[in-house]
């Protein structure tokens, strides 16, 4: 009897293990795939430009990972991004300093997210249908801003984040330390834990004592913060504002 329940145990010991750990399965098999398809695929040049193509995926896949662990969505993302840095462009060229521009960004895709997190615990609909609503209007702004067309960046912008370290440019390392910061949120602090408690189960989150709005509100305010990054660096690597 005591080996029939070791051996259930193991079993059910193996299947949470590969449940939990199916998605880095399935890259690693797809790396090894693409690399007997194409010997080309594991060179240093082609692991660059792969990290160069998916940093801003990184950054706003994270925020939106936030956002999501809390049982909402955000559609606004991407028009987060161009309302921040037609911001920031706007404000550096009327003058505003450099640095001074890069901070109104950051405020503009926290603003939004803040807008966002209150829209998704107020309104008894489900955060697709408003933060769409804010995702046409951050469009608006942001075409109206830059008249439709392409706007130049300030130079600082692009060698800031253009610069190499060894033969990675440093917004790689940002994207990955930005995914690093925001697991160790979830998993070391306690609010970290409530934003998984908010998603599972909202009901039993709130009768335990955690305030829906104030978890919603850090989760949706970190995600247009991340954003605004994404934005800064997207910007960087095109040279514009598009």
């Amino acid at each position: 009897m005591n080996a029939s329940i070791a051996a259930e145990e193991k079993r059910k010991s193996r299947l949470i293990f590969w449940l939990s750990n199916i998605v880095y399965i399935v890259f690693i098999c797809f790396v090894i795939i693409f690399s007997l398809i194409n010997p080309q695929f594991l060179t240093l040049n082609n692991i660059v430009s792969l990290l160069k193509q998916s940093s801003v995926w990184m950054l706003v896949s994270t925020g939106m990972g936030l956002v999501i662990l809390t049982g909402g969505m955000d559609m606004s993302i991407g028009m987060n991004m161009l309302l921040s840095a037609a911001i920031m462009w706007l404000t550096n060229s009327l003058g505003v300093p450099f640095w001074a521009s890069i901070v109104i960004c950051i405020l503009v895709g926290m603003i939004i997210g803040f807008i966002n997190g209150l829209m998704a615990t107020y309104l008894d609909i489900y955060p697709l249908l408003p933060t769409l609503a804010t995702m046409y209007v951050a469009k608006g702004i942001g075409c109206i801003i830059t008249g439709g067309g392409n706007r130049i960046v300030p130079d600082q912008l692009k060698g800031l984040v253009n610069t190499d370290i060894g033969a990675f440019p440093i917004h790689i390392f940002i994207a990955i330390l930005v995914v690093i910061i925001v697991q160790i949120f979830l998993s070391k602090t306690e609010i970290g834990r409530q934003i998984y408690a908010i998603g599972d189960n909202p009901k039993t989150a709130s009768e335990k004592g955690i305030s829906a709005l104030k978890i919603k509100l850090i989760a949706y305010i970190s995600c247009g913060l991340i954003c605004a990054f994404a934005a800064l660096v997207s910007v960087a690597q095109v040279g514009a504002v598009t």
